[in-house]
């Protein structure tokens, strides 16, 4: 089967990064080019494919894995940033481990996407949460470690919640897997277990969605990153929280807290980014805002509404990751990430790099015919 390997290849390149030392930045490359190519296999093949149940466990605690339309999405989401970023650090000399930490978080990243089962996305979460904390620190500076630490130690304690939520839907329904236990709660979907199982699912999840007020990690983490991880985390990371519920809100009832908390992240993004004096943190805080934007999309049940919130999901990942490229280049040009100083020094900029953060700018607000809009 072709799912599994997606996330297996990237580990098995992992290691390849260490052996082959100051060719490892090529891993990235051949990467690149098998998932493209896996996915659009798979896709011309089979189209949607139902779960996978790697080793042949079945039932209550097999590994499920599913390709479906939001598995597409996001994966075509990350494989376009993998090429993004690849190319990014191509001319970067960073040491293997460094490629060998990305690779473990697109393997993470893809996991995830395809997990159908409660403790699986549980233990790739913590993956991911892992290997985002050490690209955060990877420079060893000390804006930098704060901001991972605190980055951790939010998302494990919303790892904590999480997996206490799901330990009460084993308990009551007897099984980790996403549709048994939809099946499971068929008959009573207003038990008030339910809503504590459901409560602490999506508090867990809403640390490593950005949701507001559980996103403190979110502005020190994505504006003090080396660029190519800040472009990693605003445009594809932080949409893993958003795949995991999508995932809930297709076994419970969650158009209403979804309404309530996209509404407050998207208010409250903007208005912290309008505030923002630097471009790295306006920029995160701008994420904050469009994933507020996704949550109110995925409040509005049917499945036009969610082609919408994976069409935008793949616009905004898209232009956030330019966006923060395009801004790192600028300020390595001009000396300094804040905003005025990017104006008044506006003509050291290569012409190029200005492009980008043009489209980046039309994209984010919208202006036809981008993506965005």
């Amino acid at each position: 089967m072709i799912l599994p390997l997606l996330p297996l290849s990237h580990a098995f390149l992992g290691f390849l990064s260490i052996a082959w030392g100051r060719s490892a930045r090529a891993t990235l490359i051949c990467a690149f080019l098998f998932d493209a190519a896996a996915i659009g296999l798979y896709y011309a093949g089979s189209r949607w494919f139902g779960p996978v149940f790697v080793g042949g466990w079945k039932g209550p605690v097999g590994i499920a894995l599913a390709f479906d339309p939001v598995s597409l999405a996001f994966l075509i989401l990350g494989v376009l940033l993998e090429l993004a970023v690849a190319v990014y650090v191509w001319r970067e000399q960073r040491r293997p481990y460094f490629f060998m930490l990305l690779h473990a978080l697109f393997a993470a990243a893809y996991a995830l996407i395809l997990a159908q089962d409660l403790f699986n996305i549980y233990v790739i979460l913590e993956l991911l949460t892992l290997t985002s904390f050490l690209l955060v620190a990877y420079d060893r500076r000390a804006r930098q470690v704060w901001a991972s630490l605190k980055y951790l130690l939010l998302a494990s304690l919303g790892m904590s919640l999480f997996l206490l939520g799901a330990a009460i839907a084993y308990g009551y329904t007897g099984s980790f897997n996403l549709a048994e236990i939809r099946t499971g709660i068929a008959g009573s979907p207003d038990g008030p277990w339910i809503a504590a199982c459901a409560a602490l699912l999506v508090a867990g999840v809403a640390v490593k969605a950005g949701i507001f007020s559980f996103s403190l990690w979110l502005p020190a983490a994505h504006s003090t990153a080396s660029t190519a991880i800040s472009a990693l985390l605003s445009g594809f990371v932080i949409n893993m929280g958003v795949v995991v519920l999508i995932r809930l809100d297709s076994v419970f009832r969650l158009d209403l807290p979804l309404l309530v908390l996209g509404a407050v992240t998207g208010i409250a993004g903007a208005a912290y980014a309008i505030a923002s004096l630097d471009v790295n943190r306006l920029l995160a805080f701008s994420t904050l805002s469009q994933i507020g934007y996704l949550l109110v999309g995925l409040s509005l049940s049917g499945g036009a509404a969610l082609t919408g919130v994976l069409a935008y999901a793949i616009a905004h990942g898209s232009v956030k990751g330019l966006l923060f490229l395009a801004a790192g280049e600028s300020s390595r040009a001009v000396g300094s990430t804040l905003i005025r100083d990017l104006i008044g020094g506006r003509r050291r900029i290569p012409t190029g790099v200005r492009f980008g953060l043009l489209v980046g700018i039309l994209g984010i607000i919208g202006i036809p015919p981008l993506a965005v809009y």
